[in-house]
């Protein structure tokens, strides 16, 4: 389960650490890591970036597809307000994109923002989104 994966290596992390959870096969933009430092504010905001989810047709020079608002399956987060939010209870999730909306959600509860933005030269294949129910903000 990438929720309980995600609880460990966050547990394991030094105390001071920025995570930044991937989960997407990426084309990551070359200044990233600017942008998820000016966009994670210790005690105050996450930072989700919204993707451009590619149609099984897109090719490199024609990037066709769609801006994905609903996924989160790029987050960037200070581990203190990780743990501090409760995001390492993790019990094990069977649907797709589950352990995000959870985590989100435990940070919005504990009134940490989550950034939005779109990140427009980062790409990922479309995938079907399977069993992908439950309670939270983003049922």
């Amino acid at each position: 389960d990438r929720g309980i994966a995600m609880s460990v290596g966050a547990l394991h992390a030094a105390p001071h650490s920025l995570l930044f959870l991937i989960d997407l096969h990426l084309q990551l933009p070359r200044d990233i890591a600017h942008t998820i430092w000016t966009h994670t504010i210790k005690g105050k905001s996450s930072f989700a970036p919204a993707l451009v989810r590619l149609n099984p047709n897109a090719t490199p020079s024609d990037p066709n597809g769609y801006w994905d608002m609903a996924g989160f399956g790029i987050l960037s987060v200070h581990r203190s307000d990780f743990v501090e939010s409760g995001c390492t209870d993790r019990t094990p999730t069977y649907r797709w994109g589950g352990e995000d909306h959870e985590i989100v959600n435990k940070l919005l509860k504990n009134n940490i923002s989550v950034l939005r933005s779109r990140l427009p030269v980062s790409t990922t294949s479309t995938m079907p989104r399977m069993g992908c129910s439950g309670g939270g903000l983003f049922s």
